[in-house]
């Protein structure tokens, strides 16, 4: 099998393997909660999820809401105020989430990629296909809903760095939102991003610099094209984002005495975290590369002009590649 044929079969099929990828993603996390709370039984909880699958199949829209119903019940048996305060901005901004469905995937398990030391995939690959806007948001999103989770699950000190490798009970965040009242929960909340005002600062930079890399790769690879066309190498794009996830791991938790400055010597694992997920970026982009980019010959007079087109031209104008003009005898 040729490489073209492998490419114009992604470029045929991309769309509907796109569109059941997101489908299985928004069932797992719908099946993953549902299990998790035990608030439905077995043969309910399958139903919803083949229902989600479904509608999302037939209409992204109608599984969304789909998931969103199935969550209700469980979300009350929690606390009717955090019911209330996760379902109804899920409905108001359902239009907006449904366009970017895959990144609020992204965002909803970032508590899970959090503990697997992955959760810069989740700005690396939002800025990288979905540009510098919907990086920049998806990274922040993630940081703040990681940091939120682990607050309600009881870490005293949430920040991203000791967040790595460790699994959030999710049992002990059922216990400690039993019983609890509106303020209670309201508290709860506020608790994660608490500590004190230096501790809340220290939050609140950890998440904006998890958003501006995500920014930061969505505009480094929107200019990552010289005016002959030439594409700068990959490296370029991720090593600046890179770069300010690290610190926002290892150099702002010690200027707040989080933590001490040796920590990044004797705690490698959220440095490896980064380096994996920026060779998985890496990947994504080699193959985005591949399966967009195409040969367009154009026949003029005695030459034919073949203009090779890239992913790079999707997100905005760019200079146009000097034709290869190959002569006809």
């Amino acid at each position: 099998m040729s490489r073209r044929t492998v490419r114009e079969g992604m470029q045929r099929h991309g769309a509907r393997l796109g569109s059941w990828f997101v489908a299985l993603t928004l069932v797992a996390v719908v099946a993953l909660f549902l299990s998790r709370s035990g608030a439905l039984p077995l043969e309910l909880q399958v139903a919803a999820a083949v229902a989600v699958f479904v509608l999302t199949i037939r209409n992204p829209l109608w599984g969304y809401l789909a998931a969103v119903v199935a969550l209700v019940w469980p979300l009350f048996q929690l606390s009717p105020l955090l019911m209330l305060l996760i379902i109804v901005p899920l409905l108001l901004l359902r239009n907006r989430i449904v366009a970017r469905l895959p990144w609020a995937l992204a965002v909803v398990v970032a508590p899970i990629l959090v503990a697997w030391q992955l959760l810069a995939l989740v700005p690396l690959l939002a800025g990288l296909f979905g540009g510098k806007r919907i990086g920049f948001w998806a990274g922040l999103l993630a940081a703040l809903w990681a940091k939120l989770v682990a607050g309600l699950a009881g870490v005293a000190v949430p920040e991203l760095a000791a967040l790595h490798a460790l699994p959030l009970p999710f049992a002990q965040i059922s216990a400690r939102l039993a019983g609890a009242e509106g303020a209670a929960t309201l508290s709860l909340l506020g608790a994660a991003l608490g500590g004190g005002a230096a501790f809340a600062l220290m939050h609140l930079l950890q998440i904006a610099l998890w958003g501006a890399a995500g920014g930061l790769v969505g505009e480094l690879d929107q200019h990552s094209e010289w005016k002959r066309g030439l594409r700068l190498p990959i490296v370029h794009t991720l090593a600046p984002p890179l770069l300010l996830l690290w610190a926002a791991l290892y150099l702002v938790p010690p200027l707040f005495g989080a933590q001490p400055w040796s920590t990044f010597l004797n705690y490698p694992g959220p440095t490896v975290g980064l380096a994996v997920a920026g060779l998985a970026t890496g990947f994504a982009a080699s193959f985005r590369s591949f399966a967009q980019s195409t040969a367009q010959p154009t026949r003029r007079g005695g030459h034919i002009s073949i203009r090779r087109t890239t992913m790079g031209a999707l997100h905005g104008p760019q200079e146009e590649e000097e034709p290869l003009l190959i002569e006809l005898d």
